[in-house]
């Protein structure tokens, strides 16, 4: 034997068997029993996991509120570690435009020293190397020479293909001089 029930309509009229026909023809309406259980199985089922969803839901977000509280404090720190590296590199940096400054004033006072003699490739040199090649270039152009003959000064003029050689070695134009000079002696001392 099967139980059947009828189910009344939630209308708010506090259920009650007004609008209910109970002739036999409307007996299809009715459930068994062991339908019912597994329906409100169901149901239970799914709210428990709704429940467990939103119970994730909610330790996740305060996850993230968590750890955006860590991302917050560890962006702080590294603020203060920028600003604190900005304060020591303050010194360094005006120490910097310092030697910058004197490098500008010590290249145009080269530049003036050598005049005519200066090249636009010259500015592309470091300083200490502008500086002793600014000296060898200073020096005049009439070379002092004393063959040990005794003879006074010699104006040393050097020809075209020589001072192509010059350029190759990297030397001045008395810079060949004298290692002609001193070619010429050990030449002599064979």
């Amino acid at each position: 034997m099967t139980k059947h029930f009828l189910f009344f309509a939630p209308d708010g009229t506090g259920g009650g068997n007004k609008n209910v026909n109970t002739d036999t023809a409307n007996s299809d309406k009715t459930v068994p029993l062991s339908e019912l259980i597994a329906e409100r199985k169901k149901r239970q089922e799914a709210s428990k996991e709704l429940e467990t969803i939103k119970q994730k839901l909610k330790e996740a977000e305060e996850a993230k509120l968590v750890e955006d509280g860590k991302i917050k404090e560890a962006l702080e720190a590294k603020s203060k570690e920028f600003d604190d590296f900005k304060k020591s590199i303050e010194p360094k940096l005006k120490l910097a435009d310092e030697y910058e400054e004197f490098q500008s004033k010590r290249r145009e006072t080269i530049k003036d020293k050598l005049k005519d003699k200066w090249l636009d490739s010259f500015a592309k040199l470091p300083l200490a190397d502008l500086e002793i090649l600014s000296e060898k270039l200073a020096l005049p152009n009439a070379v002092t020479t004393n063959n040990g003959t005794g003879a006074g000064t010699n104006s040393a003029t050097l020809s075209a293909e020589e001072k192509q050689e010059a350029a190759r070695m990297g030397l001045s134009e008395e810079g060949y001089v004298k290692f002609k000079e001193t070619r010429a002696k050990l030449k002599g001392n064979k």
